[in-house]
């Protein structure tokens, strides 16, 4: 994997995380904070959008935030599979965790955490950055 860029929109609060690329990708929207950019066969990350980020990021008083995956309930179990173990690779672990939410016995729901190690080069955003990571 070559070195991740990032991309980060102020306006929009907006991350881009490009971590390869390729002729022939897919993106799915794994829920309204998260999209991510594969390949056909889902085996390699190429990007992650994530939109809010300061949302995404912030610590709430009882610590990480972490997001239902419920884009994953519209694909086929195969895909749903191999999205999340695309998801839980050694590649995106400095970027995200995944855990589960079990609400019964039987429920489980698919949960993200994103990181707010990711580094930037934009001083605007390290500034802003820095507010979250002290609160």
């Amino acid at each position: 994997m070559t070195q991740p860029q990032t991309t980060y929109d102020p306006d929009s609060d907006s991350l881009l995380l490009r971590l390869a690329s390729g002729e022939e990708w897919v993106q799915f929207d794994l829920n309204e904070y998260v999209q991510v950019e594969t390949d056909p066969q889902l085996q390699t990350c190429y990007a992650l959008t994530l939109n809010d980020y300061s949302l995404l990021i912030a610590q709430t008083k009882y610590g990480q935030r972490f997001f239902p995956l419920d884009g994953l309930q519209t694909l086929h179990q195969a895909q749903q599979e191999r999205l999340l173990a695309l998801l839980l690779s050694h590649d995106l672990q400095p970027f995200l965790s995944v855990a589960a939410f079990t609400p019964s016995l039987v429920d489980t729901i698919p949960m993200i955490t994103i990181h707010d190690s990711i580094s930037f080069d934009q001083a605007e955003w390290q500034s802003r950055f820095g507010q979250y990571r002290n609160s």
